[in-house]
């Protein structure tokens, strides 16, 4: 894997979430390290996503989605906590993919929360579909509790900063890299 082409995929299509804050905030690391990435966010979807492109329609706007999805050698998935799990719209998103998209690629996975846990059972449960696609999901999974604590006052604890640096040298190493010191 070559890991020229990475997406970073916020899995929520709430407008300006904290987990969107997120996503951008890994663009950044990523391209510190020297890793050039991408960023797609849910909010992006069509309006009539859920209708238009189920089951083999697609429309113009969604087929730009399709495309990047299926360029992308890499992903990493931002994923906040809904009831649990991980958001619904995200998991039509996956099944409204084609799924030789999937198979063969590699992906990392962020879980963020309000809560405890940084999103570890949604993590869990978006592994094992992921799985079931036939994506490599790396072991290392990074975990954001209590994110609005971290982005509301624009400070990174020790431990998030912890969990950032060593989550981007993980994809680092995955994709074969050396990271920047301080990254």
């Amino acid at each position: 894997m070559n890991g020229e082409n990475i997406l970073v995929v916020s899995m929520t299509n709430r407008n300006e979430s904290l987990t969107l804050h997120l996503a951008r905030e890994y663009v950044e690391r990523l391209e510190a390290a020297g890793i050039p990435a991408n960023l797609y966010s849910l909010t992006e979807l069509p309006a009539n996503f859920l209708v238009e492109e189920m089951y083999g329609r697609r429309s113009e706007a969604f087929m730009a989605v399709e495309s990047a999805m299926a360029q992308a050698e890499f992903y990493l998935f931002v994923v906040p906590e809904y009831n649990g799990s991980y958001p619904g719209v995200g998991k039509v998103f996956i099944d409204a993919m084609p799924r030789e998209i999937w198979k063969g690629k590699t992906a990392s996975l962020a879980g963020a929360s309000s809560g405890r846990f940084g999103n570890a059972r949604g993590l869990d449960h978006l592994n094992a579909v992921l799985n079931y696609l036939q994506v490599t999901v790396l072991p290392f999974r990074a975990h954001y509790p209590y994110l609005e604590r971290i982005l509301e006052h624009d400070f990174w604890p020790a431990d998030a900063e912890t969990e950032m640096r060593r989550h981007v040298a993980d994809i680092a190493a995955a994709l074969r890299r050396p990271v920047a010191v301080g990254v």
